[in-house]
């Protein structure tokens, strides 16, 4: 349960945005890398990375009464360019169908619905 909560913290953590078309992304974020559990979403640019070792966290509990939860642990957070023409309901659909693979369990509703 608590590898499925981090794997939720790191997903809801990840923030995406449309990027600027170009010829070519520029390399990541000086000493950035990938989370080793999931892969970043192809085409994307990892812009910049924050790791606690160990911090606190509030999730929401459910999308109607506001209420939140507060968690424990590393937490690893990741900032992404999608690539251009990739909407970020696309993006997060990918990665909730790759945390699924990997064994986690949703727990709340996502932040665009469902």
């Amino acid at each position: 349960m608590i590898v499925f909560t981090r794997l939720l913290m790191i997903a809801c953590s990840i923030v995406l945005a449309p990027a600027v078309a170009r010829a070519a992304m520029p390399a990541d974020a000086p000493d950035a890398r990938d989370h080793a559990l999931i892969s970043r979403y192809a085409g994307s640019w990892l812009v910049a990375q924050d790791v606690q070792g160990f911090d606190q966290v509030g999730m929401p509990r459910g999308s109607q009464n506001g209420e939140v939860v507060k968690v424990e642990g590393r937490v690893t957070r990741l900032f992404y360019l999608a690539p251009a023409g990739k909407s970020a309901l696309e993006v997060q659909r990918n990665y909730e169908q790759a945390l699924e693979r990997a064994g986690a369990a949703r727990l709340v509703p996502t932040f665009l619905g469902t």
